[in-house]
């Protein structure tokens, strides 16, 4: 764990703000929960502990202009721009209207989206509500509603999530508020997560034609997906796609990655999965 000052690297703040930037990007645009406070916790929970940690014990260059800069209640000016800066102050009346409330008589998937931003016990708390008010709905909103609610509640509840899921588009309706390509995408996650490896490629090709506009993405997927099947399957998955059109949009990128399964491939790469949960 670092302790103090972090020491300054031009080459990794040029990258988070070019290429991080663009990756951050592509996953908001397919996935309306990335990014949202807490999804790190529920995705990533050793990391956002170890990150959260880290920030407290160490500090950088930005920490020390930030804090220089911002002032409650006034407005900052940065070149030709004007800011407001505004510290949230919390107290009980504020901690009542941001309280998470759970609304019976609301739509369920409405109810699911509207609070995609709650995370901690709270959410916890909401999601199991979710689950026990509609896992027998027939409804093909609500089965939404309860995979979503099985998504966040972790890898225990990996094969309910599949389970509603999969109700879901058995009988899709034309709600506007998850995304074809964020189901797929999830779908696919959730296959990946329990080794059901060709079911995940075959939502990621859904994927694929759900999003064109940022499909590499989903292609890149694909190629870590049989790289854990086999890595000579993913060194001709990426021989394979340089006959594709989308391989010139994205030659560096794919060449990137083919790159790497041909040096994992030298070194007798072999996926040894982690025990299932």
């Amino acid at each position: 764990m670092k302790f103090g000052f972090r020491k300054p690297s031009i080459k990794k703040s040029l990258k988070a703000r070019t290429t991080g930037r663009a990756k951050k990007a592509v996953k908001k645009a397919t996935n309306p929960l990335y990014g949202k406070k807490g999804m790190g916790f529920l995705t990533h929970t050793r990391k956002s502990i170890y990150n959260k940690a880290y920030n407290k014990t160490s500090f950088g260059i930005d920490s020390i202009t930030n804090k220089a800069k911002q002032k409650n209640g006034q407005n900052m000016k940065i070149g030709n721009d004007t800011y407001s800066v505004n510290v949230r102050v919390i107290n009980n009346s504020t901690e009542d209207d941001n309280k998470l409330i759970y609304n019976k008589n609301a739509d369920a998937l409405q109810e699911v989206f509207d609070k995609c931003s709650y995370y901690g016990e709270e959410k916890h708390i909401f999601n199991n509500q979710i689950i026990n008010d509609y896992k027998n709905s027939t409804n093909p909103n609500d089965n939404l509603a309860v995979a979503i609610s099985y998504l966040g509640e972790g890898a225990i509840n990996r094969k309910d999530a599949i389970i509603y899921f999969e109700k879901y588009l058995n009988n899709p309706t034309d709600q506007t508020y998850f995304s074809d390509c964020y189901i797929y995408s999830s779908l696919a996650n959730l296959y990946e997560c329990e080794y059901m490896l060709d079911k995940s490629i075959a939502y990621l090709q859904k994927a694929i034609v759900a999003d064109t506009q940022y499909s590499y993405f989903y292609f890149v997927r694909i190629g870590n997906v049989l790289l854990k099947k086999d890595v000579n399957l993913a060194v001709e998955y990426y021989e394979k796609l340089k006959k594709e059109s989308i391989y010139k949009q994205y030659k560096e990128k794919f060449d990137s990655e083919y790159k790497k399964m041909i040096e994992k491939k030298e070194k007798g790469y072999v996926y040894k999965p982690k025990n299932k949960k």
